[in-house]
């Protein structure tokens, strides 16, 4: 005679029980990793509108801003934005105050656009990687460059 396992079985929940807590847990942390990744992509596409089309104040016309990156905090209630600006560098810090000068300007733009439960408290921060990138390959064309080719 054949048992099958019905949902009252003590065995059919012991392992429902271990499987839940072995292998859907690690699921579980996946999706929220990509969940997280997309909103925060989703985040960035839609500043990035708002940037360009919304926002009236001129210093942030002028400053040529790429929102770069969105990092968000585990509970999405923080969000840190990473700007590379392309002017002089006496601008960049006007610029960037003009950003946080406009960062309640931005959020209520960003809670017209998404819907999301709690919108992310914004920060702005100026992303120099570009920078850093661009001395480096100078660097290392003048270190080229200096080497004697035998």
């Amino acid at each position: 005679m054949v048992t099958l396992l019905g949902h009252g079985s003590a065995l059919y929940w012991g392992a429902w029980y271990e499987l839940r807590n072995t292998k859907l847990s690690n699921w579980n942390h996946m999706s929220k990793g990509y969940t997280q990744a997309r909103l925060c992509e989703e985040i960035k596409r839609n500043l990035s509108q708002i940037i360009e089309f919304e926002a009236r104040d001129p210093l942030l016309k002028t400053a040529l801003p790429t929102i770069m990156t969105v990092r968000l905090s585990p509970d999405a209630r923080y969000a840190k934005v990473y700007i590379a600006l392309d002017c002089p560098e006496t601008d960049k810090e006007v610029a960037m105050k003009a950003f946080r000068h406009n960062q309640g300007f931005f959020r209520s733009a960003l809670a017209q656009k998404m819907s999301l439960r709690y919108i992310p408290e914004l920060s702005f921060v100026l992303d120099e990687t570009l920078e850093w990138a661009t001395r480096l390959e100078y660097l290392l064309r003048i270190d080229d460059s200096e080497t004697p080719t035998n």
